[in-house]
């Protein structure tokens, strides 16, 4: 498990740490399930998140995903509409079949960009949509406004 100081020192290495100093690391509630084929994507949103103080689950196809939430936790799935074995929508329906996660906050992560993407992802069911690339402080406000707690 990470310590607090060295999250601190990740925080102030890691790329667009300016737009994440407001961040301390300190735990915050939530575990976000990542699925992104992309090593590279992947592995930049789990370090945004874990900075952040979030716990973290990785995937690397839609596939992976779904069996990690059949065993696993998880408060927020952020997910890739391009990748192998099982897309964003496919694993996004699979996902809604569920009565256990049919509620859950499921955001589109995409490179695709158009007005008509977005609208598309909003109308399968997505929560929300997060276009490639993104800031880590954009990623961060909208996973707090998914998470937030009444």
């Amino acid at each position: 498990m990470d310590h607090p100081e060295q999250r601190r020192r990740d925080l102030a290495q890691s790329p667009g740490a300016d737009q994440a100093r407001a961040y301390d690391g300190s735990p915050r509630p939530g575990t976000i399930l990542v699925a992104e084929n992309e090593a590279t994507n992947r592995h930049l949103m789990e370090q945004i998140l874990r900075i952040a103080g979030y716990e973290t689950l990785t995937a690397t196809n839609g596939r992976e995903a779904l069996d990690m939430l059949a065993s696993r936790h998880a408060d927020l799935v952020l997910v890739d509409i391009s990748m192998p074995v099982l897309d964003g929508y496919r694993t996004l329906a699979l996902l809604r079949e569920q009565p256990a996660h049919a509620t859950l906050p499921v955001v589109a992560v995409t490179a695709h960009a158009t007005p008509e993407d977005r609208q598309r992802a909003l109308r399968s069911g997505f929560t929300e949509y997060l276009t490639k690339p993104f800031r880590p402080r954009d990623l961060l406000r909208l996973v707090e406004r998914l998470l937030a707690h009444d």
